[in-house]
């Protein structure tokens, strides 16, 4: 029940947190009955290059990576170490080498040659930092500070509800108005009601306002930790999802289509309506339904160019070689990870195993963090994209195009 819970969240989030910006990838550990570790959505990132990274130390100003690359070749090595040593030894023995200093959120000021070179966004983060700036009834946040302030947080407070009665009077607007005219179906759906819904709306990141609203309500950004803490500032923790969350998500645009569609057949059936006469009235005639036309037609496409248009390729930046996958969704089969004799032997696999093993010797949360510490690392990042492109997809290039792509790729499962 909790996975369902988190995974709901999660992929809801998606739309808010990562719209149209960066990779994500969703991997969990199964926990035990008796765990004592709680089940929580943590959202991390692993930046293209250590200059791109979103939380510095409190006291140097230095990147912050819990495990160094020193500390992560160690872990392989004793993976790798014959005779096999447990998951729980080398769970245990890379806990120890954990950074667990205070940091804070990096400013746009220490990376701004890089963000200006690269053209990319620096964190998330601005899902919770553009809130202040930008008024909107629909959005607040609930600062709160820890004990000798020794770290900060937000906390995200989603006037959902309101949204939803705004959203419904509107519809109810367009109705009566269909209702009263009986024509422009269209004009109504793609013109009209898009500008009204979307007041006090412009700050809240995603295409369906609702749901965005409804997943990261009540989810917490960090600007600070304190030393010991297993937080990074920079990260996002949310606890979950209940189903009825996304049945209300669901039909809240149902039963505006309802609504409208219902005031329009009503008009449609009962109002009299004049013939047109003349130039005039028989021009605004096929004025109205070109427009029917163009504008149900410039939606259809835009749907197809957003559902099919995904950008494949090999960019190079002064920073970072960066790759784009060009798949919206696929699963990463992990079994082909540790049989793979170049990627098992990598941080890749070193990951795979640590979050796979389920032997009551090993601390679940220290595994956690080993895990999330490696996937951290900007080197992790590339090499996962290298093995998804290369090995998965099977894409190969001359110069930008793809001239072979090997086997489909494996979908999620909903």
């Amino acid at each position: 029940m909790e996975l369902q819970s988190l995974a709901l969240q999660v992929s809801m989030q998606i739309e808010a947190f990562a719209f149209n910006e960066w990779e994500v990838l969703v991997l969990g550990k199964q926990l035990r009955s008796s765990s004592t570790a709680e089940s929580t959505a943590h959202w991390i990132k692993s930046p293209h290059h250590e200059n791109l990274c979103p939380s510095k130390a409190k006291k140097t100003g230095g990147n912050a990576f819990p495990l160094s690359e020193a500390d992560i070749a160690e872990g392989l090595a004793l993976l790798q170490q014959m005779p096999k040593r447990s998951i729980a030894d080398i769970v245990e023995i890379m806990s120890q080498k954990y950074d667990l200093q205070a940091t804070r959120c990096a400013f746009v000021s220490e990376m701004y040659r890089e963000l200006e070179n690269n053209q990319i966004q620096p964190s998330f983060a601005n899902v919770f930092t553009k809130v202040d700036g930008d008024e909107s009834p629909y959005q607040s946040l609930k600062h709160w500070t820890g004990q000798y302030g020794s770290n900060r947080g937000s906390s995200m407070k989603c006037a959902t509800r309101m949204y939803v009665m705004v959203h419904i009077t509107v519809a109810a607007a367009v109705g009566l108005m269909g209702a009263a005219s009986g024509r422009g179906l269209a004009v109504w759906l793609l013109a009209i009601r898009p500008t009204l819904q979307t007041l006090g709306t412009q700050s809240i990141s995603g295409d369906d306002v609702v749901i965005s609203l409804v997943s990261i309500d009540k989810s917490i950004f960090q600007y600070e930790t304190g030393t010991g803490s297993s937080l990074l500032a920079g990260d996002i923790t949310s606890s979950g999802l209940f189903w009825w969350h996304l049945g209300g998500a669901s039909a809240v645009p149902l039963v505006e289509l309802l609504i409208i569609c219902a005031g329009w057949l009503y008009g449609a059936l009962r109002v009299k309506k004049f013939s047109p006469s003349g130039v005039v009235g028989h021009g605004m005639l096929w004025l109205s339904t070109l427009v029917w036309l163009s504008l149900s037609v410039r939606a259809l496409i835009s749907i197809r160019q957003r559902l099919s248009g995904r950008m494949v390729g090999v960019w190079k930046t002064a920073l970072f070689t960066r790759i784009e996958v060009g798949i919206r969704s696929l699963e990463v089969a992990v079994d082909r990870i540790l049989n793979s004799p170049i990627y098992s032997n990598s941080v890749l696999g070193l990951v795979a195993t640590i979050l796979r093993d389920h032997s009551n010797e090993t601390d679940e949360s220290s595994a956690i963090l080993v895990a999330e510490s490696a996937l951290r690392r900007p080197a992790t990042g590339t090499l996962l994209d290298h093995h998804l492109v290369m090995d998965v997809l099977k894409f190969q290039y001359s110069d930008d195009s793809v001239v072979s792509q090997g086997e489909p790729p494996t979908t999620v499962n909903a």
